[in-house]
């Protein structure tokens, strides 16, 4: 039912490097994951239907992700939220950009019709990371930013869906 009623799918990583407290402010990746996610969330009240992925990827339809610590498997997270890949619909993954296989997650992301637009939230330094999500986000026509960003990403977001 929340899919019904979304426009936009948010995809969080939960993996075990989101734990690393190198993100902004000297915060865990995976808590400045939820400070963006909750800025999403009230840019688009009740537009928003959040999977969480880690080794697997699960619906949290309370929109609060849990912290599940396992690998990264971001290919099967987009395959996972290809069936909502419908006209009208945005993806945005929330990630450090580490997935277990960049190949794979780039090869899925190519096979979408929506764009994918990525929120980096990992250390700053990590360019290969950035790199990662900026081809992820091209490889469907999105847009790449970081978490400091991310009310920019809301504010195109939510002109994009009028």
């Amino acid at each position: 039912e929340s899919f019904v009623s979304a426009d936009v799918v948010i995809i969080v990583d939960v993996s075990g490097s989101m734990a690393d407290k190198d993100s902004r402010g000297g915060r865990s990746r995976y808590d400045v994951a939820l400070e963006e996610l909750a800025q999403l969330q009230a840019s688009l009240p009740g537009k928003i239907a959040v999977l969480a992925f880690s080794t697997d990827t699960v619906f949290v339809p309370s929109g609060q992700p849990p912290m599940l610590c396992a690998s990264t498997n971001l290919a099967g997270a987009l395959r996972f939220a290809k069936p909502a890949d419908l006209p009208g619909m945005r993806f945005v993954v929330i990630s450090d950009g580490a997935p277990d296989s960049e190949q794979m997650a780039l090869d899925v992301a190519r096979t979408y019709a929506a764009r994918i637009d990525t929120v980096f939230v990992g250390r700053e330094t990590d360019q290969h990371a950035r790199d990662f999500l900026r081809r992820l986000a091209e490889a469907s026509g999105g847009q790449a930013r970081t978490a400091a960003q991310v009310r920019e990403l809301a504010a195109v977001t939510l002109k994009l869906l009028e």
